[in-house]
């Protein structure tokens, strides 16, 4: 089925066949009309990395994305099912960052983690103070507005 739809390119051939194959793979039915169907996309998708990302088959941008394209789609069957269903246009799937090839579960976990990290990193603005320093850089009398720099430091080094 993938021979009908592809060039007489070698790389052309084997890039369509893996995208298909993952594809097809996704599907319940396996008729032959799902797998001309499956072709087509995989077809559009290589066809997409090619013109936007590569001058020839050989080209190390255009072989990085069609590997980052196939692990998205083996890994994740929801992505998969989202090209199929055309929620996502296999034209456009060589735009696609990787957090967008995720799936929800793991797009949630993601938003979560980092989350908590800048939450550890960006302390809110009640909790810090501004301190003018002296001249010297020493906290001495820093109270009383001091002639050097300002620094932030928590409230409870303050009381």
């Amino acid at each position: 089925m993938v021979e009908n739809c592809a060039t007489n390119d070698e790389p052309i051939k084997f890039g369509i066949k893996i995208f298909y194959q993952s594809l097809l793979k996704v599907c319940h039915e396996k008729d032959d009309i799902i797998k001309f169907n499956m072709a087509k996309l995989a077809k559009k998708i290589e066809k997409g990395i090619f013109i936007n990302n590569g001058s020839n088959h050989h080209d190390n941008r255009y072989k990085s994305c069609c590997r980052n394209k196939l692990l998205n789609l083996k890994r994740n069957s929801e992505f998969a099912r989202k090209i199929i269903n055309g929620d996502i246009k296999a034209e456009d799937v060589y735009k696609l960052k990787d957090n967008e090839m995720l799936s929800w579960g793991k797009y949630y976990q993601n938003k979560i983690k980092l989350e908590k990290k800048t939450e550890n990193i960006i302390r809110t603005e009640t909790d810090l103070v501004p301190m003018k320093l002296e001249a010297d850089g020493s906290l001495g009398s820093c109270l009383s507005g001091g002639s050097g720099g300002t620094v932030w430091v928590s409230r409870d080094v303050r009381r």
